[in-house]
This record gives structure tokens, C-alpha cells and sequence, in this order.
């Protein structure tokens, strides 16, 4: 199993390292907020070898204070531990923290934790729009309504 889920990552990094692009507006709303004195970090289950040569690719990476894959905890964002212990990291109740995802299970995972969770519309979970709409504290369909809010 190990060894097929290597190759799958291996197969992967050119798509990360030359063509997966941001969301709409999310460099923007990652440059306000941080002009706004936010703490911005990442948890993603991707790992390292393809999440932090995308994020360089797409101008961000040096935004963030933290990027952390599910490889660095040991678990996944289905464990509501990885959110609690996201958030010591950074010193913060998990209550100040702002989650943004596009994956229902993630945001279900990290309300249990007990952080407001912001729903992001993707297309690849277009049947599940209305279940996330009414599970996550806040949904969006595009990062430029949250940039329209913070101009």
C-alpha cells in the first residue's frame, strides 16, 4: 500500500509543480488578510514533496507562517486531534482559528474541534454544495466575496 501511494505522489508532483493553480482571488484575500497583521498557516493532507513547490510556484508560500502537510502531526484531518494540535502551535484557542476548505469531511472534522470553519465551493464537490452550506459556519463560492469585505 505504501509503496502505490509513493508512486501516486511521485506521479503527481508534475501537476503540482507546473500546472494546479490557486482559486480564484485567493492571493489576494491571503495578501489582505496578512496586511491586516493575520497569522496564516496551512494543513493540508498533501504532502511536502508537491505542497510546498505548488504554493512557491503560485507566489505564496512566503506569506504563510506556518505549512504544514498531515505528515508532520501523523495523522489526518479526520482526526479532530490535528486541529487541536494545529492550533497550540500557534498558540490559539482552537475557537480563534478561521478554517477555509473545500472538503465537507475536513470542515466536519474541524468543527468538532470547535473552529469556525469557512466552506469553499469547488466544483469536484458540486452535489454536496447544500449539506456544506448548512454544516460550515460560513460558505463561500469564490475568495473575491471575502476580499469585497475586507477592501
Amino acid at each position: 500500500m505504501e509503496e502505490i501511494i509513493d508512486r501516486c505522489i511521485f506521479m503527481s508532483i508534475p501537476k503540482y509543480r507546473d500546472e494546479i493553480p490557486l482559486k480564484e482571488s485567493v492571493s489576494e484575500y491571503l495578501h489582505l488578510l496578512k496586511q491586516h497583521g493575520e497569522s496564516l498557516n496551512v494543513l493540508t493532507a498533501s504532502p511536502h514533496s508537491v505542497l510546498d513547490v505548488c504554493l512557491q510556484r503560485n507566489g505564496i508560500y512566503a506569506l504563510f507562517d506556518n505549512v504544514w502537510s498531515c505528515e508532520d502531526f501523523g495523522t489526518t484531518k479526520s482526526d479532530p486531534q490535528i486541529y487541536l494540535d494545529a492550533a497550540e502551535r500557534i498558540a490559539v484557542s482552537p475557537q480563534e482559528v478561521a478554517f477555509y476548505d473545500d472538503n465537507i469531511n475536513a470542515v466536519r472534522t474541524a468543527k468538532q474541534a470547535r473552529l469556525y470553519t469557512v466552506g469553499v465551493w469547488d466544483e469536484s464537490g458540486r452535489e454536496f454544495a447544500e449539506p456544506f452550506r448548512a454544516l460550515a459556519d460560513r460558505y463561500i463560492c469564490s475568495f473575491s466575496e471575502l476580499c469585497a469585505e475586507e477592501n
